[in-house]
Parts: structure tokens; C-alpha cells; sequence
């Protein structure tokens, strides 16, 4: 019991020096990270594609690690932008990485082709080689990290 002339803190003065005061609630992110951890899981996805298409020589299955990963982007933007980043930002962060992780595979498949003696352009190599699959690629990443970061 306190005194009628005794007065007390409603926090103690060392809150004070506190990084994150309780009441703010978790840190939020920046896009700098948001851009970090997408882009890890854009960089995954470029070595998945050239893995599964080139090594393994797979090719519907590339329909289902586009949709992995574009979903995985998505996440991973989402994750290191936590709340700190505007909802349009995150869509153009996230758009811009699964285009730049679409290209990087295929760019890397064209490679791996070409290092196993190929002597094609990299569209003619793969627009012969995968053929419908390249373009649905793009697309199923591109609607399903939409559809996820909206």
C-alpha cells in the first residue's frame, strides 16, 4: 500500500533502454529483407529447374516445382517483410523475384544443355526441348505467388 502522498511509475525507469518496448510487439521487417529471403528461394528454384530438367530430365514435374516455389517466394517475402512492408510492395517484390528465379533456371537448363554438347540458342533449345512446359512454368509461378502474397 502506498502512502497518500506517495507516488508510484507505472514502469520502472530501466524500461526505458529496452530495444523493443513490450507494448510495440514483435519487430516488423524491411524490404531489404523481404528481397533477401526471396531471393533465396528464387536462387533454390533456378538450381531445383536445372537440377530436375537437365540432371534428371524430368519434365511435367517442372509444372509442380514452379508451383512450389512460386509459393515459397511468396512465403519468403512475406516472412522478411514481415509487417513492415505495404501489401503492393510485396506483390512487385515477389512478381519481380519469381520472374528473375524463372529465368535463372532456364537460363540454367539451357547451360547444362549446351555443356552436354547442345548448339542451340537458349529460346530454340528450349522451346524444343520442354516446349509448352516453358511458358506454363512462368505462368503457374507467377498466379500461385499472386495468389499467395495478395
Amino acid at each position: 500500500m502506498t502512502s497518500p502522498g506517495e507516488r508510484r511509475l507505472d514502469r520502472p525507469p530501466s524500461d526505458r533502454f529496452r530495444a523493443v518496448p513490450e507494448a510495440e510487439g514483435p519487430p516488423s521487417g524491411s524490404t531489404l529483407r523481404a528481397v533477401g529471403a526471396g531471393s533465396g528461394a528464387a536462387a533454390a528454384w533456378a538450381i531445383a529447374t536445372v537440377l530436375f530438367g537437365g540432371v534428371l530430365t524430368i519434365t511435367a514435374g517442372l509444372l509442380v516445382l514452379a508451383a512450389t516455389f512460386g509459393r515459397l517466394v511468396a512465403l519468403a517475402v512475406a516472412w522478411g517483410g514481415a509487417i513492415g512492408l505495404a501489401a503492393g510492395t510485396r506483390l512487385a517484390v515477389v512478381i519481380g523475384l519469381v520472374v528473375a528465379g524463372f529465368v535463372l533456371g532456364q537460363l540454367g537448363l539451357w547451360a547444362y544443355g549446351r555443356a552436354e554438347g547442345g548448339v542451340m540458342a537458349p529460346l530454340d533449345y528450349l522451346l524444343t526441348t520442354f516446349e509448352i512446359v516453358v511458358p506454363l512454368q512462368l505462368v503457374i509461378a507467377l498466379a500461385v505467388a499472386w495468389w499467395t502474397a495478395r
